[in-house]
């Protein structure tokens, strides 16, 4: 649409046509984000063969898109300080100098990743990928990612793509742990806000927060309380 009215502009400008067409105003529905909580992830982890679990794991703990995790080389990667860099990706099968927003931003690496990297043989080739595909001793593509995923949600039960259970899960278990969306947004190294703000959703247990508590709640916290009174003595030795 925007191809066309710029045509029609142009037009106009070069006294081709009398006036611009008024186009109509086409209200898209946005998409359902779907996102598993961490449990779910877990659940899906386990049944990952544990020669492919760490890339997998990697992606479900930095959000990363799956092409950049298969990109990334040691070079790129800082335990000491904690921190690796998105810098390449792969696109139609071939290593790209540069990710999908072009942009270079550090992202904190997990202790749990950490501990994982750590036991990794050191390399002296900085340009030797992180994540090594067992079957095959070079990188692993994303259409081996996604079938080592496909085949592990099928065993758990579980219809969620790669990028809705790693990075779409990542921005919205941040949401609702009230994490703010800039950081989320940094984080997962988008360049506009407006794209983070699709990924989170806040689910009912959290929005429960803002209720004042039940009766029962309530009661049993008095219950306690009192009980917590009437032992007081006793503890003190009176």
């Amino acid at each position: 649409m925007d191809v066309l009215k710029k045509m029609f502009s142009d037009a106009f400008k070069l006294d081709d046509i009398l006036k611009i067409p008024v186009f109509p105003i086409i209200s898209v529905p946005e998409n359902e984000t779907i996102w598993v909580d961490e449990q779910t992830q877990d659940n899906i982890l386990s049944k990952i063969p544990e020669s492919d679990k760490d890339i997998v794991f990697f992606l479900v703990l930095h959000g990363v898109r799956g092409a950049e995790a298969c990109a990334l080389q040691w070079q790129h990667v800082n335990i000491k300080e904690k921190y690796f860099v998105p810098v390449k990706t792969f696109s139609r099968g071939k290593l790209r100098d540069t990710t999908k927003t072009g942009k270079i931003i550090p992202r904190p690496l997990h202790d749990d990743m950490i501990d994982i990297l750590e036991k990794y043989p050191a390399s002296l080739d900085g340009e030797r990928f992180v994540f090594t595909n067992p079957r095959t001793g070079g990188h692993y593509s994303t259409d081996v990612l996604r079938r080592i995923w496909n085949r592990a949600t099928k065993k758990a039960g579980i219809k969620i793509n790669i990028h809705q259970g790693a990075r779409h899960s990542l921005a919205s278990q941040a949401s609702n742990r009230g994490i703010d969306i800039h950081l989320i947004s940094r984080a997962l190294g988008h360049t506009s806000l407006k794209t983070t703000m699709r990924y989170s959703h806040i689910n009912t247990s959290t929005l429960r927060q803002v209720q004042r508590p039940s009766k029962n709640k309530v009661i049993s916290l008095d219950k306690k309380r009192q009980a917590t009174a009437r032992s007081l003595p006793l503890f003190l030795g009176v």
